[in-house]
């Protein structure tokens, strides 16, 4: 998919930290360079990726109009011609960097820090079976949907087959 729903949860320094982001990424551009000579021009194209990566695009050009959504990383590697894989290093980085340095920031938009225990998906089967929409299930245990529609496969098919029970009732 080439876009998503909110930026990349790798860039919450660049996000919520506009005044801290010439730190992290001075720290980097150090670390990067290591003796070798950086090109010139590296600083602004970085800067640039993540310009772009968290700022909203326009999309009415491609899809229905008022459409706005955001790059995910891999397309928008692909579509300014640089190695996605590269690219995805350099926020990796970057990202580490910006938890050494803001260590208590990272906690709070950092991505989830420990497995889900059996306890956690035994309360998500519980919600999800309950009605209650996937996407917000997702938010409260900072997940993906994806990853609760594995989880709570069984209960999803329940409630369809139930579903479908209605509408042919009716």
């Amino acid at each position: 998919m080439p876009h998503a729903e909110s930026w990349p949860e790798s860039l919450w320094w660049f996000v919520y930290y506009p005044a801290d982001r010439k730190t992290v990424i001075d720290s980097y551009l150090e670390n990067y360079a290591r003796g070798k000579k950086i090109p010139e021009d590296f600083r602004d194209e970085l800067i640039t990726c993540l310009r772009d990566l968290s700022q909203i695009q326009n999309l009415k050009e491609w899809k229905k109009p008022r459409t706005k959504r955001y790059w995910t990383i891999p397309a928008y590697a692909f579509a300014r011609g640089l190695k996605r894989y590269t690219l995805m290093k350099w926020l990796r980085e970057l990202e580490k960097i910006a938890k050494e340095i803001y260590p208590e920031r990272a906690e709070a938009y950092g991505r989830r820090a420990k497995a889900l225990t059996e306890g956690d998906k035994d309360t998500m089967r519980l919600k999800c079976s309950e009605g209650i929409d996937i996407q917000d299930i997702a938010k409260e245990f900072r997940i993906t949907p994806a990853q609760v529609a594995r989880i709570c496969r069984a209960e999803m098919e329940t409630r369809q087959l139930r579903n479908a029970a209605a509408r042919e009732a009716k």
